[in-house]
């Protein structure tokens, strides 16, 4: 299980412009404004989601989990989402780090 877990995180590498590989441990080299949505589905999972105004944050973590992150305070929340739910949540100025 371990390595088809290894194979799959490869498959989904991120590459800089450079061409070199972004590490697991590496900080955020992009990012995207989030309109939450209970249909879209994020192309690359984030590395961490910025909140800018505190609230609760629906997610869809990228192991396929649907957790509801209550309370969540402004600042980042070091996650691997694919997607972000208009219901449930109510924490805004969101923006995924990639």
């Amino acid at each position: 299980a371990r390595k088809r877990e290894e194979r799959e995180h490869n498959e989904m590498s991120i590459k800089r412009a450079n061409g070199s590989l972004v590490g697991a441990h590496d900080p955020a080299h992009n990012g995207f404004e989030i309109e939450s949505s209970d249909t879209e589905v994020f192309a690359i999972p984030t590395r961490a989601i910025y909140v800018g105004a505190p609230g609760n944050l629906k997610v869809t973590m990228a192991g396929g989990a649907v957790l509801t992150f209550a309370n969540v305070p402004a600042g980042l929340l070091p996650i691997e989402a694919t997607k972000v739910w208009e219901v449930g949540t109510t924490a805004s100025s969101l923006v995924g780090l990639i």
